[in-house]
């Protein structure tokens, strides 16, 4: 496979994952803030991740660990198609 394909591909391999993601946290996050109806399925969810953290202190530490590794992840993939974009920019300026 020639170069300038090995890396487009790669450069669109990691745009899909980011795009992936993107539309995870839109479909998640975002669009529930816009829906007018209140949908609470579960209304005392709180005070029940509050009662299991308090009873074991170690699942609060591992969840912060997992936050942590799971930001360092989504900044690697950022670096990766901006890396992937620049080669890609690179390639087609020196054709």
């Amino acid at each position: 496979m020639p170069a300038r394909a090995k890396t487009a591909t790669r450069f669109l391999f990691l745009s899909g994952l980011h795009l992936l993601e993107a539309s995870l946290v839109i479909a998640f996050y975002v669009v529930p803030q816009f829906q007018t109806h209140v949908y609470n399925p579960h209304p005392n969810i709180g005070w029940e991740i509050d009662a299991v953290l308090h009873r074991y202190p170690s699942l609060g530490n591992a969840l912060i660990t997992y936050l942590g590794i799971f930001l360092f992840g989504n900044i690697g993939l950022i670096m990766m198609v901006w890396r992937g974009f620049k080669n890609l920019r690179m390639e087609t300026q020196n054709d």
